[in-house]
This record gives structure tokens, sequence and C-alpha cells, in this order.
């Protein structure tokens, strides 16, 4: 028997969504609009980039750049993934029970 998973990876795998969502709060800091963590969770957690960027150019009262803030928002992204990212709990587990294995590829 063949089984098939398909991870959608997005807070599946990896714990990034806390990570992101701080990342998204400090470039909004940087423009002028400062919320908490879970103030940006709240508002904007699900939703697409240009849906983000309309809330808060609402919030703001003003246009936003998305340039203004994608190249920043990489920025940090990357130091913070090589600093802070973190698997999942449980998965490691999970991916060790696959036949073959594929946690050694994923988690060193």
């Amino acid at each position: 028997m063949t089984i098939l998973i398909i991870f959608d990876c997005d807070g599946v795998l990896l714990d990034s969504e806390r990570i992101l969502n701080d990342v998204f709060r400090e470039c909004l800091k940087e423009i002028g609009l400062e919320l908490s963590l879970n103030e940006v969770i709240k508002r904007f957690k699900g939703r697409s980039t240009l849906d983000c960027l309309k809330i808060a150019e609402s919030m703001l009262g003003r246009p936003i750049s998305s340039s203004s803030i994608s190249g920043r928002y990489e920025e940090i992204s990357a130091r913070r993934f090589r600093n802070e990212i973190k698997a999942i709990d449980g998965i490691t587990e999970v991916l060790e029970k696959c036949n073959p294995p594929i946690t050694n590829r994923l988690f060193k």
C-alpha cells in the first residue's frame, strides 16, 4: 500500500507563523503603525499581503508602498528564521514514522 502525505507547510512543519507576524509588526512600526503582536495576529492572520497592506493603509490613513515594506520584511524574516525557527512540536516523530523516514533531510 502506498500512502501520500501532503503538507501545506504553513505552520505544519515549521513554527513560522508567530515569527512572520512579529516581523510584519516590526515593519509596520517602522512606518508609523504601532500594534501589539496579538493585534497583528487578530487583524492580519490568514489574509493576503495585499489585503494586509490595505488594512494597514486604512489604519494609517495614508498609502503604503509595498516596496517600502517588502525589502525589510524579507531581510528581517531571513535573519529571524536563521536564529529562531523551530519544528512544530511532535512533527519530528510523525516524519520518523514515514517509510522511508524523512526527518534526517529536514531537521538537522
